[in-house]
């Protein structure tokens, strides 16, 4: 019979484990490898969404200082908006190499099981939009309950569209009593248009957030059992680490032994510990330009029109200025346009969240516009 751990009554104060990886790269040309989307103001101008993420988990009687895992080339600015935030001495776990979302979370669980045992840990991605922060405190708050009584928990969002730029998670009979809760059956990558549609249309499919709420204990036992090979490599990471004032920094050697894995694949897809808790309080990712576009304040045309943009005869389209030159349309519907002070994106707004393509001819041809 395997050995659930659970977590003490006493034991409830949550460590938010933040996910700073990636380079935004959907959302090109305003986020570019230096200076990636988090430390932008995507929704407010005027607040980078890493002091939206932050600030989030900011109460001291829930939560402890968070913990954020990021790579070598940001780790100052993450340091300088930790304190912008407030928190004086920032723990940074800096990855010597991209390795997804499995050894970044297995390492930060490791780490943390020294100083806090085997506490409760919320995984955050850095760049979500969350609207009501009340429904995102009490939907914390049961996912917590859920993961003391011995379960690894996926936040799902109840999907208000068919959107195919998001992967989903198909649910499985009901944990407990509650209305919220639910087995994971199985997790689904991104879909056409077609699918999303019917996964909407049955009623038993959640957006998958990306957000998580683990046991730090039950989280290691069980990628022990499932990613065996993984773990060793993360626990000889972190045993060789070194603390450079704000920073540890994982070594290379071993870190770059871990597969290149996400937590879905590595463990929620096999562990038979994996719930899904139903989140209802305004989340998006950030992602995608058409993504901002649904969470963006838009005029009586459905236009976003942001810096020096004017639009006429224009319809569903998101305009945004950055340093750039000034952006007038006319009779033009469903566009993205970006212009900052040395390039300028134009894109049907619903192919934008599929810029991968473009950003790698980008680098053959021209690679200072995505430095």
């Amino acid at each position: 019979m395997t050995r659930i751990t659970k977590c003490s009554a006493s034991n409830r104060k949550i460590l938010p484990v933040i996910l700073s990886g990636g380079s935004g790269t959907r959302l090109w040309p305003l986020s570019r490898n230096s200076y990636p989307k988090q430390f932008l103001g995507l929704i407010n101008s005027e607040i980078p969404i890493i002091h939206d993420t932050i600030n989030r988990v900011s109460d001291p009687r829930l939560f402890h200082p968070p913990l954020i895992i990021g790579n070598t080339a940001h780790r100052f600015l993450l340091a300088e908006h930790m304190r912008k935030c407030g928190i004086e001495s920032p723990e940074i776990i800096i990855e010597p190499c991209a390795r997804n979302t499995a050894p970044a979370i297995t390492t930060a669980a490791l780490y943390m099981r020294e100083r806090y045992g085997d506490a409760l840990m919320l995984v955050l991605p850095i760049d979500h939009y969350i609207e009501d922060s009340s429904s995102f405190l009490n939907g914390v708050e049961r996912a917590a309950k859920v993961a003391i009584g011995g379960y690894l928990v996926a936040f799902g969002i109840e999907p208000k569209h068919p959107e195919t730029g998001y992967g989903y998670i198909r649910r499985g009979k009901s944990i407990s009593s509650s209305r919220h809760v639910f087995e994971i059956k199985s997790f689904v990558e991104k879909p056409d248009a077609k699918k999303a549609k019917k996964f909407i249309a049955t009623g038993e499919y959640f957006w998958n957030s990306g957000m998580f709420m683990f046991p730090s204990g039950l989280l290691i036992e069980e990628m022990q059992k499932i990613q065996p090979a993984l773990v060793k490599a993360c626990e000889r990471a972190v045993s060789a680490s070194k603390k450079d004032f704000d920073f540890i920094q994982l070594n290379e050697t071993d870190f770059a032994k871990c597969a290149d894995i996400s937590i879905d694949y590595a463990l929620m897809e096999h562990t038979k510990r994996a719930a899904v808790v139903k989140f209802d309080c305004g989340w998006s990712d950030t992602g995608a330009w058409d993504l901002l576009w649904q969470v963006s304040p838009r005029d009586k045309n459905g236009n976003v029109a942001l810096g020096r943009c004017y639009t006429l005869d224009s319809h569903d389209c998101y305009v945004r200025s950055e340093n750039g030159p000034s952006i007038a349309t006319f009779g033009v519907d469903n566009l993205v346009i970006i212009a900052t002070k040395d390039a300028v994106l134009v894109a049907n707004k619903e192919k934008a969240h599929s810029l991968k393509e473009l950003i790698e001819q980008l680098k053959k041809h021209n690679p200072e516009l995505v430095k």
